[in-house]
């Protein structure tokens, strides 16, 4: 079985109905929803795009380094 990796993402709201949405560990993966659960669902798919996309092309030393706000798990 394959150990899901951690990565911290940060959950901000905009004030103008979005909630912005960031990996700290990984610039790049970033992205917004209208609803928290909405924003959940879109960095867990930019976070999978960014990690396969890197895994792909040998990319996947990543840093380990931040404060934990939310972990969010991935299996590739």
């Amino acid at each position: 079985m394959v150990e899901p990796l951690r990565y911290t993402a940060v959950f901000e709201d905009t004030g103008e109905g979005w909630i912005y949405a960031r990996v700290l560990e990984i610039p790049g993966v970033h992205t917004q929803g209208r609803t928290i659960e909405e924003a959940r669902t879109m960095v867990h798919d930019a976070l999978r795009l960014v990690l396969e996309y890197r895994r792909d092309h040998g990319e996947l030393d990543l840093p380990d380094d931040a404060a934990l706000v939310e972990p969010v798990e991935i299996t590739l």
